[in-house]
């Protein structure tokens, strides 16, 4: 029985030493301490809570802040582009309105400037004494326009008596009279060329109303009688032909009329040529009013009319 107990008593614990005992305080010690910390970075307290709203606060409140500002920066450059582009809106507006103002004022005056307001004296621009005259423009103007603007003034007048028409074209802001010879050569292909030699600038056409029939004439002015009647005898071959149409004259249902011959015949006293129908109708006649004056017309009544203002005009004289 004492072997027995004396076995049991040799499987008791071991003594520690010191040494063991130090480092296994400090071991417990550590492990305390790192618990600890683990404890308080997962605990929550209050005041923490309190501080981490704060921050946040403080945080979100900046953003919102600086959020604004740059609104508000924002803001103000889309209205301070918005007004420099309403400025330039609204002077280019103005620009566009005054060129506007501007070319409409340089038209107009371009247009009255074109216009050019033609006004004759009837006491100095008629040959003759007219009750009325008709200033037109022949500018640029080729003989059958020529000839159909003078058709077309025709059919404007209907006063009884003489209305003077008279042609004139334009120089830049002047206008001037057509001389005879351009106005004969307007109207006739076949002018013999050294009538301007013989034509004085002077020359009026018109047409005389009486009993609402027209009767168109034409007086030339000229310088040389004898060379006037040379020309004049070389032109009857072709003045009906070149007239026709200038004075109204009207079908010619007789072809052989434009190779007839003019005769001669005294009229009001007047050396005068005369081209008659196979009825012994007046077609065309030219008289010398005087050594100085031709008068072309197609009826004996407006060659008396213009010799009786014509005399009456010499009288006046």
């Amino acid at each position: 029985m004492n072997n027995s107990q004396e076995k049991k008593d040799t499987h008791e614990e071991p003594v520690m030493l010191p040494e063991d005992i130090h480092k296994q305080i400090e071991s417990i010690t550590n492990a305390k301490e790192e618990r600890e910390k683990v404890y308080k970075a997962g605990m929550r307290t209050f005041e923490g809570d309190i501080a981490e709203r704060v921050r946040q606060k403080d945080t979100s409140v900046a953003s919102i802040a600086l959020a604004e500002q740059q609104r508000k920066e924002t803001g103000v450059k889309i209205k301070k582009q918005q007004k420099k582009q309403s400025a330039v809106s609204g002077i280019l507006a103005l620009v566009l309105l005054v060129s506007g103002i501007i070319l409409f004022f340089v038209a107009l005056s371009a247009r009255q400037q074109g216009s050019v307001v033609v006004q004759f004296s009837p006491s100095s621009n008629s040959i003759i004494f007219s009750n009325d005259q008709i200033p037109f423009d022949a500018s640029g103007l080729s003989r059958s326009r020529f000839i159909s603007s003078m058709l077309n003034l025709y059919g404007t007048v209907s006063r009884e008596g003489v209305t003077n028409l008279v042609p004139f074209t334009i120089s830049g802001q002047n206008a001037s009279r057509l001389t005879a010879f351009d106005f004969a050569n307007l109207l006739s292909r076949n002018l013999p060329e050294n009538f301007r030699q013989v034509f004085t600038d002077e020359f009026m056409h018109g047409v005389f109303v009486q009993n609402s029939q027209q009767y168109v004439f034409t007086i030339f002015r000229i310088s040389d009688i004898s060379f006037a009647r040379t020309l004049m005898r070389e032109w009857e071959d072709f003045l009906l032909e070149d007239m026709q149409n200038v004075y109204n004259v009207g079908p010619i249902s007789d072809s052989l009329l434009y190779s007839k011959s003019f005769e001669s015949e005294i009229i009001l006293n007047k050396e005068s040529r005369i081209l008659k129908d196979d009825n012994q109708r007046t077609v065309i006649v030219y008289t010398f009013l005087d050594n100085a004056t031709i008068v072309i017309t197609t009826s004996r009544d407006a060659l008396r009319e213009v010799h009786n203002r014509f005399t009456n005009r010499s009288i006046a004289q």
